[in-house]
């Protein structure tokens, strides 16, 4: 009897180890995951972070094309009314003033919408400034060489166009605008190279944030499981200690009989 209550006594030693082994890491694995749990809400808010910088640095790209193609379209609208005004002084014809005509009445809103567009930029708003006086001089001076043009002829508008008051206006004209897109050019590269890190920098913390949630995970499966493998195990142990109990019982009473019987 003894060494079968010895054989089945056997497993219930092996099974401690693991147990034993499981429940030593437990407060280990507990502060691990409270550390894993405080790193995920720390790169959770650095992806949020990253996320609204990303969003505020694409606006600044937007804003930086904005700026180019109003610069261009008023250089364009500007170009369209000297082909208008040079039409006219040659021919005289009235149908070659229109792209003239239309290229004023659309000039002065694109110009108000770059000045609104680099407000924010000291160096655009000291070129829009100049601009601003530059462009109303050249408009003032095509309006006068079609005037004159109209009303003296020919050979009285040429003596002012050779005068090149115009194009010396133009050129400065054409100058700082250029300059203006060398600037634009160079901040659109600057925020696109910086959209990018920021984009990068947002999908490594997504990354690090799932693998940080994966290692809680299992962190917690291996501190938890054990304990509820235990339930099950402490009640088999008991049932089988009860029914040894109750065999070791049922020996000792039919003792006597037996020995009365030999």
């Amino acid at each position: 009897m003894d060494f079968i209550r010895q054989h089945q006594a056997a497993p219930a030693t092996s099974e401690a180890g693991p147990l034993s082994w499981r429940l030593a890491l437990r407060p280990v694995l507990s502060f691990g995951f409270l550390l894993a749990a405080g790193v995920l809400l720390a790169n959770a808010a650095a992806a949020y972070w990253n996320i609204r910088t990303v969003a505020a640095t694409n606006r600044w790209v937007v804003h930086t094309h904005q700026v180019l193609t109003q610069v261009q379209e008023t250089l364009s609208l500007l170009k369209d009314a000297e082909t208008g005004q040079r039409g006219f002084l040659i021919t005289g014809e009235r149908p070659y003033l229109e792209p003239y005509e239309s290229a004023v009445r659309q000039v002065h809103g694109r110009f108000q919408r770059l000045r609104e567009l680099t407000s924010d930029n000291p160096n655009q708003k000291a070129r829009t400034d100049e601009l601003k006086g530059l462009i109303a001089q050249r408009l003032e001076e095509l309006e006068q060489t079609i005037r004159l043009r109209r009303e003296e002829g020919f050979e009285a508008t040429r003596k002012v166009v050779v005068a090149d008051r115009g194009k010396r206006l133009m050129d400065r004209v054409r100058r700082l605008m250029s300059e203006m897109e060398v600037e634009e050019q160079g901040l659109l590269e600057r925020r696109t190279a910086e959209s990018d890190a920021r984009v990068s920098r947002a999908l490594a913390t997504v990354v690090v944030v799932s693998c940080l949630v994966l290692v809680s995970f299992f962190a917690r499966r291996l501190v938890t499981d054990p304990a509820r493998a235990r339930l099950p195990s402490a009640s088999a142990a008991g049932g089988g200690s009860n029914g040894r109990a109750a065999r070791s019982g049922g020996l000792s009473a039919a003792g006597p009989g037996v020995e009365g019987r030999r």
